[in-house]
């Protein structure tokens, strides 16, 4: 300011004032950039802390999740042991009681007490109803502690031994329970025919709930290995996949469904179907479990 005073000229005091205006204008522009940078840290920490705290709050829902699964499937094996401790214990004490009443009716009409033969009759329909009773609870149990998509998912991964990229699609909601351990024990026996006989690297298992029937299709990619092209080249496929499919076949059976095997496209399907017309009337459904249980 002392210069720009002492100089009189116009155009020297010009110069001043603009080499003046440049160094605060460079100045201010210095701060600008410094303060700019100083933003962009912030915000960069800042992104950092929200990304870090996103993190956290999906781990917690993990682990909300986690632990809400584990308690549903320990209450679903609670009730699944329940059923099965009734169904070992007190069924087969009154199955027997039942058969101990039949005979002695039978010792009281050969003898001709027609008396003794009311009370055992009498005796026989009030365990018959008590059978009744502990069967249909048994069987809600059973279906109350069945998880049918876990079940669905432990097949798939069990029966893959990790060498097998498996899709899972399952359209099935809930099914009772020999109908799942049925569906489960096809698609462990599907895929583990599918690892061991064959090429495959990825196999399909569909599960789909029509209005009558449960149908299953599990496709693989894979042919037949043949370690011995000259002996079985006259061979039936069926055959070459081992004898599992004949226990996939009686599964199904049992359940009065239908199952089928063979070559599709350049892999092996297994298509299963359910009918659901047993499981609508509760009698039906006592008596399809003892078939199943029988075979």
């Amino acid at each position: 300011m002392a210069d720009l005073i002492q100089f009189r000229g116009l155009p020297q005091r010009y110069a001043l004032l603009a080499l003046l205006a440049s160094a605060l204008a460079q100045g201010g522009g210095l701060t600008c950039a410094h303060l700019a940078l100083a933003k962009g840290r912030v915000w960069q920490i800042e992104d950092t802390e929200r990304y870090r705290i996103r993190q956290l709050h999906g781990r917690i829902s993990d682990l909300d999740e986690e632990r809400a699964q584990a308690t549903r499937m320990a209450h679903l094996s609670e009730r699944t042991r329940i059923a099965r401790d009734i169904h070992d214990n007190v069924g087969h004490l009154l199955t027997r009681a039942i058969m101990q009443t039949q005979a002695g009716r039978v010792v009281a009409q050969s003898k001709g007490d027609q008396s003794t033969e009311q009370v055992f009759d009498s005796v026989g329909k009030t365990l018959d109803e008590a059978m009744t009773t502990i069967r249909r609870s048994v069987h809600d149990l059973e279906d109350e502690g069945t998880d049918f998509a876990s079940q669905m998912e432990d097949a798939s991964s069990e029966a893959s031994m990790g060498q097998l990229q498996v899709d899972l699609n399952n359209g099935i909601k809930t099914a009772p329970a020999p109908v799942c351990r049925c569906l489960a024990s096809i698609v462990r026996e599907a895929l583990t025919n599918t690892v061991r006989h064959s090429s495959a690297k990825s196999a399909q298992v569909i599960l789909r709930d029509l209005p009558a029937f449960w149908q299953m299709m599990v496709q693989d990619d894979g042919g037949i290995q043949h370690s011995q092209p000259d002996s079985s080249r006259h061979k039936k496929p069926e055959l070459q996949r081992g004898m599992g499919l004949a226990d996939i076949e009686a599964r199904a059976r049992a359940l009065g469904g239908t199952a089928n095997s063979g070559p599709n496209q350049k892999g092996w399907k297994v298509f299963v179907s359910l009918p659901k017309e047993p499981w609508f009337n509760r009698s039906a459904t006592e008596h399809v479990e003892d078939r199943k249980v029988m075979a």
